[in-house]
């Protein structure tokens, strides 16, 4: 013979049948203890948690205070000091590279910290995205002068308007096509393309690089992933950009994607929906 006990739980009817009288009433305490206990623990290490990401917030917003003027400083010695002696110059050079680089990994820092927290600020607005790319592109000419590698733009006529943040946009624009030129070799194109499909506005980002293998498509996009094909140029790479460029896009309602093939090079794209409502960006 079977003994139960019930219990209400909220709008539900909670059962348990035990064969020993008095047992079933046991096991519902037992189990009630335990949930009520790992709940209370996750409570505290959620709060935990949220502490970390707060300090840590705190220092990379701190630390990209600290670089930004620093980096300031010296490509203004670069511009006017025409008379420092070469040796000079080439150590003030590469103090300016460091620091650049040292700034870009802060700020990347910061956007993980914030979006780990939830806190990935947007300030949307209507933007007309064909005249966005072309600034972009125009901005990041150097990027690809220094390695001889052409950058283009062709966007479709009648591109219509997006609901978007234009700083958070450029900011995904800017390291498709910095990967882009970090990846293909001098002599080469990389060709910004912008038009309508499906309802949404597409964008993408060509190269005539080395190319990803199939088998390592999947790690692009996830935060510290890299894939065994090198940079042309030696530059650094944080495995930080495309994972936080798919949280901005995401965040937008919009999503992100690469098509590759080895030694023909890839195109990364992304979508943003012209009419959409923002979400929050999806947590790790």
């Amino acid at each position: 013979m079977l003994n139960f006990s019930g219990v209400v739980e909220i709008d539900e009817l909670v059962l348990m049948g035990s064969t020993v009288e008095g047992y079933a009433e046991d096991i519902y305490e037992d189990l009630t203890r335990i949930n009520n206990e790992e709940t209370n623990a996750l409570r505290v290490a959620l709060k935990d948690v949220e502490q970390h990401i707060q300090r840590a917030t705190i220092v990379a917003h701190d630390l990209r205070n600290s670089i930004s003027p620093i980096l300031t400083c010296l490509e203004l010695l670069l511009k006017t000091l025409d008379t420092v002696e070469p040796q000079q110059r080439r150590f003030i050079s590469i103090i300016e590279r460091a620091s650049r680089i040292a700034l870009a990994l802060v700020s990347d820092l910061l956007d993980v910290a914030l979006l780990d927290a939830g806190r990935l600020e947007l300030k949307t607005k209507s933007i007309d995205l064909a005249a966005l790319i072309r600034r972009n592109v125009e901005a990041n000419q150097l990027l690809g002068y220094v390695k001889n590698i052409r950058l283009e733009v062709k966007i479709a006529p009648g591109l219509q308007e997006v609901n978007a943040d234009p700083m958070r946009v450029e900011q995904v624009l800017t390291n498709f096509i910095s990967n882009a030129v970090k990846y293909s070799e001098p002599g080469t194109c990389v060709t910004v393309r912008a038009f309508e499909s499906n309802g949404e506005a597409l964008v993408e980002v060509r190269d005539q690089g080395r190319g990803i293998p199939a088998e390592e498509i999947g790690r692009l996009f996830h935060f510290f992933q890299k894939t065994r094909v090198q940079p042309t140029g030696g530059e650094q790479s944080t495995g930080l950009g495309l994972a936080i460029a798919r949280q901005i896009v995401e965040a937008h309602g919009g999503k992100v994607g690469v098509e590759s093939e080895v030694g023909r090079g890839s195109i990364f794209h992304f979508r943003l929906p012209f009419h959409a409502p923002m979400r929050l960006p999806r947590q790790f």
